[in-house]
């Protein structure tokens, strides 16, 4: 089990390298189509939560290296994925999709606010925090779900029962 943060992040930075990698190294045919459906980043999310669920790190001890690169970390991976956004690329999808793409952002947070407004007497007082960020996460990913988060201020005890 890991103890210190230094070793932690650093091991979560080298298994992520290996797997952004592994394309390149692994050039079968067969290699190339399972890539193609699951992307190193999926990769990476995967083997993350299989290491955290497989306890390899203590996540008390780490809470501290977690929090501190936390935010500057997703504003980075945030930028860098938008570099690479085209509007014309997206504006060329057509009005069906992109119709679908609003249809199904607007009901996945008509279906949180009506969720809430059903339940909001089970939940706690904050739990509205909780929820807009997990609604963050349907919509964008864990990214998103961490900038809401932030923006909140929803503590980590909290977000974790939303789940």
């Amino acid at each position: 089990m890991i103890h210190d943060g230094f070793i932690y992040l650093a091991t979560l930075m080298l298994l992520a390298a290996i797997l952004v990698n592994l394309p390149v190294y692994l050039r079968g045919k067969g290699a190339q189509t399972f890539f193609k459906f699951a992307p190193p980043i999926v990769l990476i999310y995967l083997g993350m939560m299989l290491l955290c669920t497989m306890k390899v790190w203590d996540l008390q001890d780490t809470s501290a290296v977690y929090v501190a690169i936390k935010n500057p970390l997703l504003y980075a991976m945030l930028f860098l994925m938008l570099l690479r956004c085209d509007l014309k690329k997206i504006i060329k999808l057509g009005p069906k999709m992109l119709i679908g793409f609003f249809s199904a952002s607007i009901s996945i947070g008509v279906g949180f606010v009506v969720s809430y407004g059903i339940f909001h007497k089970l939940l706690g007082p904050d739990s509205w925090k909780a929820l807009a960020a997990l609604c963050g996460s349907w919509l964008g990913g864990g990214s998103n779900m961490l900038a809401v988060q932030a923006i909140l201020d929803v503590s980590e005890e909290s977000l974790a029962y939303a789940w």
